[in-house]
């Protein structure tokens, strides 16, 4: 008798809900699909991982279930549910294979971490914020953080008592406490990152001269600069003589933010800093072509989205920059610009590409 693929996914769940390891192996290799969901609006990884079954979510995850599906009902993670259940190893598996630590669900906005708290893992709070757990992060809940949930107040995202009164509220709130310190220190230390904010180019030459890492990161705050180097934030800020003396440095032109996964090139380009771009292309620094995922733009693309016509004319004679990449939208740049109105700029990538196409013809004559 033929079993349906239907029916295999409802074995898959039941196994799986009873722990049932060797049935869920048997079901695999009988082509049970792992991120198959229904009737239920979980994935078998997101009810392993919510139970705390951590060979049977080791399992799935070796057989191909996606760490980074969202359940139908909630749009929450797996390690959204591994944060409720307490188990950290589980929640070890799924970082290690990718799973993101401050996703929001998409109904409430709870992170890992506030799932965490809300549901008085103290042992999972300790784990996530020493994998960097962001503090934060406001929730669509009344825009609360994590603090909101822990205190010596009587609250209602604690069922209207007072978490202070209990154990697990005196614990969490001190590991909070301690986080918070820890950023401060980390922010206070970077006197290079504070010099470049401030533009202060005397100050960066003195830090440069007494050897800090110039590549050093800004901790995840949750805040717009989250995950910046010094290079990046005098990129977008338009410091054209910080840049120079990061890049004189041995500042890595082609390190990625943490938020956007954006380059020095694609920060300038999208702020309008021609400066900055001139000198990030003298010196050779920068993947000029490189495509940002959220919205598969280049630099390019970014220079001409915001209006920034002297800085498309930098990149314009950037040596091996592409006109025809284009981002999700479908669009290359020349095409951003008709749609935007920009004709300028239309213009200007049309004219430039046509000299190119002309030069390269008489290369061949």
């Amino acid at each position: 008798m033929t079993v349906t693929p239907g029916e295999l996914h409802l074995q898959l769940i039941m196994a799986v809900q009873d722990n049932d390891l060797p049935a869920v192996r048997d079901l695999i290799v009988t082509g049970a699909d792992v991120n198959r969901r229904g009737p239920l609006p979980l994935t078998p990884l997101q009810i392993a991982a919510g139970r705390g079954y951590v060979q049977m979510v080791d399992k799935l995850l070796a057989a191909g279930a996606d760490v980074h599906a969202l359940d139908s009902s909630m749009g929450a993670s797996a390690l959204h549910f591994a944060a409720q259940s307490g188990v950290t190893d589980v929640a070890q598996l799924l970082l290690d294979v990718g799973a993101f630590i401050n996703l929001q669900s998409a109904t409430v906005g709870l992170t890992p971490l506030i799932n965490a708290i809300w549901s008085k893992q103290v042992g999972m709070v300790r784990f996530l914020l020493a994998r960097g757990a962001a503090i934060e992060i406001k929730t669509h809940l009344g825009g609360a953080s994590a603090w909101d949930f822990v205190g010596d107040s009587v609250l209602w995202t604690a069922g209207f008592t007072t978490p202070e009164n209990e154990a697990w509220g005196r614990a969490i709130r001190e590991l909070l406490e301690a986080r918070k310190k820890q950023d401060d220190a980390v922010l206070a230390g970077q006197k290079l990152m504070a010099a470049v904010q401030a533009g202060d180019a005397a100050a960066v030459r003195s830090l440069i001269a007494a050897e800090v890492n110039v590549d050093e990161k800004s901790p995840v705050l949750a805040n717009g600069n989250d995950g910046q180097t010094p290079l990046l934030v005098a990129s977008f800020l338009g410091h054209g003589e910080i840049v120079r003396m990061l890049l004189d440095a041995g500042a890595n032109p082609r390190i990625n933010d943490y938020l956007l996964k954006a380059t020095p090139v694609h920060k300038a380009a999208y702020a309008g800093r021609p400066d900055a771009l001139v000198a990030l292309r003298a010196e050779g620094g920068g993947e000029i072509n490189a495509q940002g995922p959220y919205n598969g733009y280049t630099a390019m693309h970014d220079a001409v989205w915001h209006g920034h016509p002297d800085c498309l004319a930098v990149i314009l004679d950037w040596p091996g920059a592409r006109f025809d990449l284009v981002g999700f939208d479908g669009l290359t740049p020349e095409g951003l610009a008709k749609r935007l109105g920009y004709n300028k700029m239309a213009q200007m990538i049309r004219a430039k590409h046509a000299s190119l196409a002309s030069a390269t013809d008489h290369a061949f004559v």
